[in-house]
């Protein structure tokens, strides 16, 4: 029938649209409308047509899903596009294709070199702050939502923006749940653009760890320090941030950013500058020293368990000669903590390989 149409609308344009106005209705063609549409080029017609098919409720949701491929939607007017995009959102099974088609367009607009329609900038903001957006099974959709931040969140109220996808992000307020499993490039771009929003919204309101740590790189698996150079955020926003509250907030980031990094002469591992600036900080260095030696069981390495805590031993050591006594006190207890972890599971290493001689 698509072919049918294709030729009949290169003759009649108006008799065709008058079929597809009787599509929306009809019994057993509303659930193939977008294919029939897809027939001829989309237009603003062809949006007001899909959402009386969405009220209608014949047309399924995810069947437009077909058109996010080939740059179908690009002659339609964004006012247009986005009126029906906002509409399928609502619509059952409707938000991720709306997701994926507003990427699609937006990804096909930058790609031409053409200005994005203030109205679909508009919605993406108003799809960014809605924590439907972020539910399990959108997470394969974290790089297209990535690409609808970049775009949307500038300009005026950015940071206001910015600061309400953190919300929604974090979740309904106490609930036991929280998104993001999958929203590492999407956290990266909120980081980088937003910093200080995110101290605020999401660190400050000491939303879920595993949250928290995204923003971050995901500090567990990143605490091997293999990889922890590739972390970025700005240093100087965050320490200007820890400074306003240091009791509280010094503790907080020692949960999340890279502590040490590696010494390439010699292969130990040595505080990061910004570990130091922490410790320095905190009226009181324990809670944050503490946060950051819990930290020392965390990540990943070849060879035997315990040589985690071997590597962290110049970590400790170098706070064993600290100004403050406090530091030393802890570097001690540390120190022994750390020693008696590299027994233990080394303990634990030769038991289970004699099991097996």
């Amino acid at each position: 029938m698509t072919g049918i149409i294709d030729g009949a609308a290169r003759r009649d344009r108006v008799t065709v649209e008058v079929w597809l106005d009787a599509a929306v209705t009809d019994p057993l063609l509303a659930e193939h409308l977008v294919a029939l549409q897809l027939a001829v080029p989309l237009d603003a017609i062809a949006m007001a047509r899909f959402i009386r098919g969405l009220r209608h409720g014949a047309v399924p949701g995810w069947s437009f899903s077909q058109l996010q491929s080939g740059g179908v939607t690009r002659p339609i007017p964004g006012p247009a596009l986005a009126e029906f995009l906002g509409q399928l959102y609502e619509a059952e099974g409707g938000v991720l294709p709306a997701l994926q088609i507003l990427h699609m367009r937006i990804f096909g607009d930058r790609g031409d070199q053409r200005g994005i329609d203030p109205a679909l900038l508009a919605l993406g903001r108003k799809f960014l702050v809605d924590q439907r957006t972020y539910v399990e099974e959108n997470t394969k959709e974290d790089h297209g939502i990535a690409t609808i931040a970049r775009v949307s969140l500038v300009g005026e109220s950015a940071a206001l923006a910015a600061a309400a996808v953190c919300r929604a992000l974090r979740g309904e307020p106490g609930s036991e749940s929280y998104y993001s499993r999958e929203y590492d490039t999407l956290c990266g771009v909120l980081m980088k653009s937003f910093p200080r929003v995110v101290l605020d919204e999401i660190v400050a309101h000491k939303a879920r760890r595993g949250l928290a740590a995204r923003f971050f790189g995901g500090h567990v698996r990143n605490d091997d320090d293999i990889d922890q150079a590739k972390i970025v955020f700005d240093e100087t926003v965050a320490l200007a941030w820890v400074l306003d509250a240091p009791a509280d907030r010094a503790p907080m980031l020692a949960e999340l950013v890279p502590y040490s990094r590696k010494v390439e002469e010699t292969g130990l591992l040595e505080w990061s500058s910004f570990a130091l600036a922490l410790i320095a900080a905190a009226p009181d260095p324990v809670p944050t020293l503490v946060n950051f030696g819990r930290r020392f069981f965390t990540g990943s390495g070849s060879g035997p368990f315990s040589a985690r805590f071997v590597r962290r031993r110049p970590l400790v050591a170098v706070m064993l000669t600290h100004d403050d006594v406090r530091v030393r006190n802890w570097a001690r207890s540390t120190s022994q903590a750390l020693e008696e972890s590299i027994l233990r599971w080394d303990e634990r290493d030769r038991d289970h390989e004699s099991r097996f001689e």
